[in-house]
């Protein structure tokens, strides 16, 4: 009989390894530090609860047992087993457990120790073949962590194997639905488990991953991950605070809270504790990054962290500018500003006194045209255009329509086009790109020619008063599928863009 006489931190930690290698809930406690596991029954037989008997108890118990106890007692007998490297007697009795099993509930049982004895047998794929034939929905909770542990072990077993990223992410959702099931300790044990998992995916892997789900709780998880893999710890601190702000009821916050470093009063989290719209904590970047300021320079971005515009625009780019930055060097201050809790005049105002030296966004139109009013002098890039002037120190990325029209121009124009045509439908964004395609076509020394039409229905008429013969290229500024009828109806020769 295995006796664990103290279950300190240690304990677990070395638990932890081993149920990695055996794939297994052995002896070990490895999810329950309490005086009583979470898989023990004050009563009877728990199948998946600790083993703290030998194989032998475990047969005189299956030896003994009635009718009503017998299937759970061959459970335990073939756990076991399995854990005893007793392959042969395992397999034997899992038989005899299969042959017995008449509910739903013991089906996907006796497929649970299956798959256990499939992985330990070095046969991971065809393990996870048979745990994903088990009905997770209707099983005992004791018998569900036990399930959602092992399948996630075995996922991760799989990675190991073939390094494909997939596993890693099926062992993260699996052990994540097992912490849904725990409390205290071994739910934090498994919480950090699931962030271990998510941490070895690269940072584009997360960022992909995040943009693809819309599961609040599995979006903490991960942005918890990213936080985690920065090697500086004063940033994971100022980011740990603003996470807890954030998601105060996620998993990960008593991981914070049990290990995260406190804030010194100092520092910007203080302040971010005293004010919804006050500046984030600040980040670094490496030198060089950002044209040629220096050392501690400070950098401010400007990005909706809330609102309609967060989840597919600014947390996007807020996390993509953190794996920047945990995956390089850091000398550069970087702070983020909610543009959705801030005005951008009360922005631009304390940013004017704190020294900045470099703002990144912000991202809308009216938030650009906000901050060139303010006439800083600090320089900027931002994500959009505004209309009229701007300032001299500014550069700005523009995927608008009047963006794609230039770009269209300059194509043709350096693949020697000389006399294009530009086919465009009525819409505002089309009239933009026409604009902007002559006046860049003007600019290189060529007159281009317009063909508009106002509906889909009028395309073949429009295009009959078109001189499509002189034109040696052809722009078509329309929605997909009047661009597939337009492209249809003109010379097969054409070059068309």
């Amino acid at each position: 009989m295995i006796v664990i006489a103290k279950r300190s931190v240690l304990n677990l930690a070395v638990c932890s390894v081993l149920a990695a290698a055996t794939l297994s809930l052995n002896a070990c406690s490895s999810l329950m530090p309490s005086s009583q596991s979470i898989y023990e029954k004050a009563e009877g037989i728990e199948p998946f609860g600790n083993l703290q008997n030998s194989v032998t108890g475990y047969q005189e118990l299956v030896d003994s047992a009635d009718s009503a106890s017998r299937f759970d007692a061959l459970i335990l007998l073939a756990r076991s087993q399995i854990v005893a490297n007793k392959l042969k007697d395992a397999a034997i009795t899992l038989n005899a457990l299969e042959a017995e099993a008449q509910s739903p509930v013991q089906k996907s049982e006796s497929s649970i120790v299956r798959g256990m004895l499939l992985s330990k047998s070095h046969q991971s794929a065809q393990a996870a073949a048979v745990l994903g034939t088990v009905d997770s929905g209707i099983l005992p909770r004791q018998a569900a962590i036990y399930y959602y542990v092992l399948a996630g072990n075995v996922q991760e077993k799989l990675y190991s194997e073939s390094k494909n990223s997939e596993h890693l992410k099926n062992a993260f959702s699996s052990k994540k639905n097992a912490v849904d099931l725990l409390s205290g300790q071994d739910r934090i044990l498994l919480t950090e488990q699931c962030v271990n998992l998510l941490s070895r995916l690269s940072s584009e892997d997360l960022v992909a991953t995040l943009n693809s789900t819309i599961d609040v709780t599995e979006r903490g998880y991960i942005e918890y991950a990213i936080i985690s893999k920065s090697s500086d710890e004063s940033i994971r601190s100022v980011l740990y605070e603003d996470f807890l702000k954030n998601h105060p009821e996620h998993p990960c916050a008593a991981l914070i809270k049990g290990t995260a470093p406190q804030p010194q009063v100092s520092q910007p989290a203080a302040a971010a504790e005293q004010s919804d719209t006050a500046k984030a904590p600040s980040l670094t970047l490496s030198q060089g990054q950002i044209f040629s300021i220096r050392d501690g320079s400070k950098v401010a971005v400007l990005l909706p962290l809330s609102g309609r515009f967060a989840r597919e625009i600014g947390e996007p780019a807020r996390l993509g500018i953190m794996s920047a930055l945990q995956a390089r060097g850091s000398h550069l201050k970087v702070a983020f500003y909610d543009t959705n809790k801030e005005s951008i005049q009360a922005i631009a105002a304390s940013l004017e006194k704190d020294g900045t030296e470099l703002i990144i966004g912000p991202i809308l139109k009216p938030e650009v045209a906000a901050l060139n009013a303010a006439s800083l002098k600090i320089p900027s890039i931002t994500f959009n255009r505004a209309e009229g002037s701007k300032p001299q120190n500014q550069w700005f990325f523009d995927l608008g329509p009047d963006y794609e029209g230039a770009l269209a121009a300059s194509k043709i124009a350096k693949d020697g086009g000389k006399a294009p045509l530009v086919i465009a439908s009525g819409s505002k964004n089309s009239q933009r790109a026409i604009q902007a395609f002559r006046e860049t076509s003007a600019t290189l020394g060529h007159n281009a020619q317009v063909c508009s039409y106002s509906t889909p229905d009028s395309i073949r008429m429009s295009l009959g008063s078109c001189d499509l013969t002189s034109a040696d290229a052809v722009y078509i500024s329309a929605p997909i599928k009047e661009a597939i009828s337009v492209k249809a109806m003109l010379p097969a020769a054409a070059k068309v863009y």
